[in-house]
């Protein structure tokens, strides 16, 4: 409901905090993170300005993406590399943020938020900006990601020598645009052949409605205050996991190559 008293609670609402994909706006997520919001999460979706299609500054300038390669950069890596610190650095100074008193509304006092003890999530570029921002900070006690199958492989061995245990999922007959509002652009005939043109035939609304309560059962233990994933927690999620044809995956083994010194 429109304007709707905030609810009473004697304890802090968790905090979730979401990193979009390489030059989305944060728009362009609003049907997963309300999704999230209305489990409980208090969710802060970030513009990443200058990298973002579009970006509105605080002093009302509206902004676009502005690649800047330094003199002898032959390609977009090296800027790359440099946008994800920019993009964690970002996170970070948003967590600083939430710990001031005058960072919120009155309607929404940071008393009642937990500040010190959040998530941070992402789609594709925003996912490596999310682990980056774990490694860096304590206050992140647990981060979310997900992209492509080149990612997702490279990603696989990331997670494989993580200390803090970690869950792999790949959702079936979905793509890199299912977790966005993009389909949601285009007309039904629009929408179905943009589904048959990069695949997503799961579509939007049952793709994002799976990954908030994967993401629920999973965000909930860590910002509960379990410090590792406990075998109830991994079962919580797969359960969540099961109840959706086409998602499979579960518990990452640690690697063999981790035992041995080898980090990716």
């Amino acid at each position: 409901m429109a304007q709707a008293p905030l609810a009473a609670s004697t304890q802090p609402w968790p905090v979730v905090i979401f990193s979009p994909g390489y030059g989305a706006p944060r728009a362009a997520y609003t049907g997963l993170m309300t999704r999230l919001a209305s489990r409980g999460f208090v969710v802060f979706v970030l513009d990443h300005p200058f990298e973002s299609a579009v970006t509105a500054l605080p002093d009302g300038e509206v902004v676009g993406t502005r690649e800047i390669l330094l003199p002898g950069e032959r390609d977009r890596t090296p800027y790359m590399v440099r946008e994800q610190a920019r993009r964690t650095a970002d996170v970070r100074f948003v967590i600083d943020q939430l710990a001031r008193p005058d960072a919120l509304s009155a309607v929404l006092p940071v008393a009642r938020i937990e500040s010190q003890k959040v998530a941070v999530i992402g789609h594709s570029f925003g996912g490596a900006a999310a682990m980056a921002a774990a490694s860096e900070d304590p206050r992140v006690v647990v981060a979310e990601t997900r992209h492509g199958e080149m990612f997702l492989n490279g990603n696989a061995k990331l997670l494989a020598c993580t200390s803090a245990g970690a869950l792999r999922f790949e959702i079936a007959r979905a793509n890199h645009y299912s977790f966005t509002d993009l389909p949601f652009f285009f007309a039904p005939p629009g929408r179905w052949l943009l589904a048959q043109g990069i695949g997503g035939a799961r579509g939007p609304a049952q793709t994002q409605q799976a990954t908030a309560d994967i993401l629920t059962a999973f965000l909930t233990g860590p910002l509960a205050g379990a410090a590792v994933l406990s075998a109830a927690q991994a079962s919580d999620v797969e359960a969540a996991a099961a109840r959706y044809t086409g998602v499979v995956g579960g518990v990452v083994a640690h690697g063999e190559d981790c035992a041995n010194g080898e980090h990716f």
